[in-house]
């Protein structure tokens, strides 16, 4: 699922492997086992409480490489590397997931979120409702929107997990989920996470 036969920026080449990616992993794995998986998953950690704190609030990444400097760190421990972030003071996690040019992985994000008490943030390039469902069925509880990847029409469609009112415990996303409209074109940053809580 390699883009390099895309001739365009890195990040249309980027976005053509994530598209057939996700095509590809769709096949293997429908949506219906993804709500089963959601529902099933850890409690939500409270992403956007934990970036609110009085004070300094720390979102570190772990990212084992990069388009533009390769890789970064080899070996990649992303449980060691959790465990020490968190020891250091950081107050969530973004934990970059994208396979082929960011060599990320969603074992990364599941085994690092286990060994810690910190939120996390899925870092990837998210345009299909069915990785939003992948994202929390793999235990992340928050996830990155990009909006230059995005579209207005799926911009305005950005999707958020309904929560229970009370219960972390109970929360996961409702089978009555519905996507919220997301600011204007003219507002919005570049890039913006939404809360899965």
């Amino acid at each position: 699922m390699s883009a390099q036969a895309n001739t365009g920026t890195v990040l249309d080449r980027i976005l053509d492997a994530r598209r057939a990616s996700v095509d590809h992993r769709k096949k293997a794995l429908p949506e219906t086992a993804l709500k089963y998986g959601a529902k099933a998953a850890t409690p939500l950690r409270d992403f956007a409480g934990a970036l609110s704190r009085d004070g300094i609030n720390i979102l570190a990444e772990l990212k084992p490489a990069s388009p533009s400097r390769g890789v970064l760190r080899d070996p990649f421990d992303a449980v060691a590397l959790a465990r020490a972030l968190e020891a250091a003071g950081a107050a969530a996690l973004s934990i970059l997931t994208e396979e082929e040019f960011f060599h990320g992985s969603l074992k990364n994000l599941r085994e690092a979120r286990k060994t810690i008490s910190l939120p996390v943030l899925r870092k990837d390039f998210i345009f299909d409702p069915w990785q939003v469902w992948e994202t929390r069925a793999n235990d992340a509880d928050s996830f990155l929107l990009i909006a230059a990847t995005l579209g207005d029409a799926a911009l305005s469609a950005t999707p958020r997990f309904a929560n229970s009112s009370s219960s972390a415990a109970n929360s996961a996303w409702s089978p009555s989920s519905k996507f919220i409209p997301a600011p204007s074109s003219a507002a919005r940053s570049p890039q913006t996470h939404a809360s899965l809580a």
